[in-house]
C-alpha cells in the first residue's frame, strides 16, 4: 500500500510575522497609555493653575459685585440714612423689573445695632438685607408692618447677647458669622410694587422712606 502524506500549507513569514504583529500591538498600547497619562498630568496642572489664579482674583472680582458698586454710589461720608434708587445712578442691574421701584441704603454694624425702617405701601413691598458679595442675608415682606411701618433691627451676635430685646418689639435679625468673620456691612434693599404707570410716583415716594440708622440705645 502507498503511504499517504499530509501536505501543510507554506505560509510566508509564519511565526515571525505573528511576532512582529504582536510587537506593533504592544507598542500601540504603550503609546496610548503614555498619551493618556500625559493628558491627565496636563489636565491636573491646568486645573491647579486655574485654582491659583482664581484665589488671587477673588479680591479684585469681589469689589465689582452689585453691593459694592451700589455702595460706592452713596457718598462715603454721608450718614447711613442716605437712600439711593436703583437705576437712577450709574449702576443699572441687568434685567430690572419695571413693575417695582427699588431703593437701598447702607448699614454698618461697627457703629452699633442698626434700625432698618420703611413706610409700608398700599400694595406689595419687600425688604431684604444683602452682604458683601450680593448674597441675601434676610428678607421680609410688608406683612410684618406695624402701624404702617416695616422695622427691622439688625445686630451682630455680640450686640444681640448684650441686648436680649423685648417680646413683641420689632423684628430682630442677627447677622451671620461666616468662617469666623462676622458680617458687619451691607445694603438694605426695599422693593415697592407699582402695578400701573400712574402709581409709580406714589410707589417711589414709599420706597424713598427707607432708612438705615443707628438704633437708639
Amino acid at each position: 500500500m502507498k503511504s499517504t502524506r499530509v501536505l501543510k500549507p507554506n505560509i510566508p513569514g509564519g511565526p515571525a510575522r505573528r511576532s512582529a504583529r504582536g510587537g506593533r500591538l504592544r507598542r500601540a498600547v504603550a503609546w496610548l497609555t503614555s498619551t493618556m497619562l500625559y493628558a491627565l498630568a496636563l489636565g491636573l496642572a491646568l486645573g491647579g493653575l486655574v485654582h491659583i489664579v482664581t484665589v488671587f482674583a477673588i479680591p479684585l472680582v469681589g469689589s465689582s459685585d452689585a453691593v459694592s458698586r451700589l455702595s460706592r454710589e452713596l457718598a462715603p461720608d454721608a450718614p447711613s440714612a442716605q437712600t439711593g434708587e436703583i437705576g437712577a445712578g450709574g449702576f443699572v442691574p441687568p434685567w430690572p423689573d419695571p413693575a417695582f421701584v427699588t431703593t437701598y441704603c447702607r448699614f454698618d454694624l461697627t457703629r452699633g445695632p442698626q434700625r432698618i425702617s420703611a413706610r409700608a405701601g398700599d400694595g406689595f413691598a419687600g425688604l431684604s438685607l444683602h452682604g458683601q458679595g450680593g448674597g441675601v442675608l434676610y428678607a421680609v415682606t410688608d406683612e410684618i408692618a406695624q402701624d404702617g411701618e416695616l422695622v427691622l433691627l439688625v445686630l451682630t451676635p455680640d450686640q444681640a447677647a448684650d441686648d436680649p430685646g423685648e417680646a413683641g418689639a420689632e423684628v430682630r435679625f442677627v447677622a451671620p458669622v461666616n468662617r469666623g468673620i462676622a458680617t458687619t456691612t451691607g445694603l438694605a434693599v426695599y422693593r415697592v410694587l407699582a402695578p400701573l404707570p400712574s402709581l409709580r410716583e406714589k410707589a417711589r415716594e414709599t420706597a424713598a422712606s427707607l432708612r438705615c440708622e443707628e438704633a437708639a440705645p
